[in-house]
């Protein structure tokens, strides 16, 4: 009876080890089509210009010095389509994080992603780095490729300062990116 109990912990063990240390020896890789890309911001900032000549006086008033801070203007009572982009850093000297994330109304891309892998990643919007306030956008899908994420509709993204990469299993940073 004493053996087996021994047996059992010494094989609970193993596979807790394993699953800590497997990430350590290779790359998940996730090639995803972006939903969000620079194009698109681009592309955005071209229409702006566009709406803005042929948009009647009646519908909207443009201010020339007016800061939009990446939010469309309503026009014709539709919400507002926030665009926002970071470029990822490192989370510390021992987690590198490279790569852009996109934002444009609900979608959240990473592009160009590469990460330490780590165990158990997920991708927060936060408000710290430190993930003090913060909101779970999902489990990362891979620590290197080009990958998409949707934001639950109760999250207004314009609340939140950073995209974060983050290990829950050890409650560290991997990678930030400011969002503006």
């Amino acid at each position: 009876m004493k053996q087996t109990i021994i047996t059992v912990i010494i094989i609970a063990i193993g596979i807790i080890v394993f699953w800590l240390v497997e990430p350590l020896f290779g790359d998940n890789i996730v090639n995803e089509e972006l939903v969000v890309s620079v194009a698109d911001r681009e592309n955005e900032d071209l229409q702006d210009n566009d709406t803005q000549s042929s948009v009647s006086e009646e519908t909207t008033t443009f201010e020339q010095d007016t800061d939009f801070s990446g939010r469309e203007e309503p026009v014709n009572n539709q919400q507002p389509l926030v665009i926002l982009q970071g470029s990822f850093k490192d989370g510390d000297a021992t987690h590198t994080t490279t790569g852009n994330v996109y934002i444009s109304g609900q979608d959240l891309s990473l592009a160009n992603f590469r990460a330490t892998n780590v165990p158990d990643g997920y991708v927060y919007l936060s408000n710290s780095l430190s993930a003090d306030n913060f909101v779970s956008i999902g489990k990362l899908k891979g620590n290197v490729g080009n990958q998409n994420y949707k934001i639950p509709d109760s999250i207004d993204v314009a609340d939140y300062k950073y995209v974060l990469i983050w290990c829950k299993a050890f409650s560290v940073l991997i990678g930030s990116a400011v969002i503006k």
